[in-house]
């Protein structure tokens, strides 16, 4: 499937002053079944795993196997929104094993009570997210660093 806001988040990282992809295109494999953005539907709380995505590959840091990203980001790098059936994904991503998710602090109101998934059991860890400098930070402090991230001045 082709999508085109790869581009769109990397720019997102470049204004932040994250300045990872100059002169590189950007190319992102969404796997089968995956609905990112298509012509305006699908869903763009996939956007802070893309963001999460984009870091780790410009900088070589992996990022956490059991962990989940979830968030729609703005033009500015901000997490703004709730997320959608975010009880559902819990539920799933419970079944398949992750354990920490990362989410907008905006959806941290409808996630209170979330922290045990009902069906499992599984006990979460819930990561508040408030812009794409804070994701990059509580990831890998040293990520802002100038010489991690190419950082102008």
């Amino acid at each position: 499937m082709f999508w085109c806001g790869a581009g769109m988040l990397a720019a997102v990282l470049q204004r932040a002053r994250m300045d990872l992809f100059r002169g590189a295109e950007v190319f992102l494999n969404v796997p089968g079944g995956m609905r990112a953005l298509d012509g305006g539907r699908g869903d763009p709380s996939c956007d802070l795993a893309v963001i999460a995505s984009l870091l780790s590959s410009a900088t070589g840091v992996s990022l956490p196997a059991s962990a989940l990203f979830l968030g729609e980001v703005s033009l500015t790098g901000e997490l703004r929104r709730g997320v959608p059936q975010l009880t559902a994904r819990l539920s799933a991503a419970a079944k398949a094993g992750y354990d920490t998710v990362y989410l907008p602090t905006v959806a941290m109101q409808s996630a209170m009570g979330l922290e045990r998934d009902a069906c499992t059991g599984k006990v979460w860890t819930l990561v508040p997210v408030r812009t794409v400098e804070e994701l990059a930070n509580l990831l890998d402090p040293d990520w802002l660093g100038p010489d991690a991230l190419g950082l102008q001045s």
